[in-house]
């Protein structure tokens, strides 16, 4: 019973070291999606350049998403960790 949970534990581990300390920083360096232009890890979200992203630009004062703003303004960009944690498979 015991060398199970410690099995599971292990696995969480293993899997942590494997996506967290070799796999993202290895395509994060590799520039996969522009990666270098943004930090690793941050909760902002970016413009395509790299610079935060304005959302100001795009809400109107009600704060609705100003559709016209948006395709002019851009898409936004995330960074890589939390690309990997939304659209793996972009």
């Amino acid at each position: 019973m015991m060398y199970s949970f410690l099995r599971a534990h292990v696995n969480m581990f293993v899997g942590f070291i494997i996506v967290i300390w070799i796999t993202i920083p290895i395509l994060y360096y590799l520039n996969i999606w522009d990666s270098l232009a943004m930090p690793i890890i941050s909760n902002r979200l970016f413009d395509i350049n790299g610079y935060y992203y304005n959302t100001s630009k795009i809400l109107n004062k009600n704060l609705r998403l100003n559709e016209t703003a948006y395709q002019s303004y851009g898409n936004i960009q995330y960074d890589f960790c939390m690309e990997n944690k939304f659209d793996p498979f972009r």
